[in-house]
């Protein structure tokens, strides 16, 4: 479901394909590091080689591949670098929209909110890293989207894709559930007491703490292949299971 409750509409085979292969590298079917070919690439998706060949120009836009004259392209690989500029910037980005959105919370967000807690906190006690982090990001989308600013959450959703992989590892290994149950309760309270200032400073050190357990733990961590894709778009749709 879109913010403005359309759905997702893939209007040419190329931007299938470009959606298609997004999905799996961020699921890592592909692994970071690993070269993609083309033929390899157009026999897995049932096409020719030109839309492959156009759809790794656009995901080398977005960060996620890497495209070498006469060698080809390669999945990006997860750096300790990369990781820390993508988190510095959604720190002050999701701080702002946290502060923004408490202002405007409504009866009707908090209840959307209070019934994505329940099934977050039963992915948690499964394990279910996919269910866990769909509901994960439709709770924070209700909260941002009511800050108003188009702008801010485009540039939002467009750090979220490139943070996707390292949060996938990030919940798979995060061994402190009860941490991921009390910062979410936290930051429901201080929505339902339109407390702008508080949700910002919960915001923020989440991702502080997040960014610091990956640095230490995820880099090096295996994927794990029993999660699938998971769709996300702030300004074009919820996440779906790919």
């Amino acid at each position: 479901m879109a913010l403005d409750g359309s759905a997702i509409q893939y209007q040419t085979k190329q931007e299938l394909v470009v959606s298609r292969l997004r999905d799996a590298i961020l699921a890592e079917e592909f692994e970071p590091g690993q070269w993609l070919r083309l033929r390899d690439l157009a026999q897995t998706f049932g096409t020719s080689t030109m839309p492959i060949r156009e759809a790794l120009q656009i995901l080398a836009s977005e960060g996620l591949v890497i495209v070498s004259p006469h060698r080809g392209a390669q999945v990006a690989p997860l750096t300790a670098e990369e990781l820390e500029e993508l988190y510095m910037a959604r720190l002050g980005l999701e701080g702002l929209a946290a502060r923004l959105g408490a202002a405007n919370v409504d009866d009707q967000a908090l209840g959307q909110m209070r019934d994505l807690l329940l099934v977050m906190y039963a992915a948690v006690v499964a394990g279910d890293t996919a269910t866990f982090l769909q509901h994960d990001m439709e709770f924070h989308t209700i909260l941002y989207r009511l800050c108003g600013r188009p702008r801010l959450i485009q540039r939002m959703e467009n750090l979220y894709k490139l943070c996707y992989r390292y949060m996938r590892r990030a919940r798979v290994s995060f061994a402190d559930t009860e941490y991921t149950r009390h910062f979410h309760t936290d930051l429901f309270g201080a929505l339902e007491t339109r407390d702008s200032v508080r949700a910002e400073q919960i915001v923020r050190q989440d991702l502080e703490v997040t960014v610091a357990y990956m640095r230490q733990h995820i880099l090096t961590a295996p994927p794990t292949p029993q999660d699938g894709a998971v769709i996300f778009s702030m300004t074009a749709g919820h996440r779906a299971k790919g």
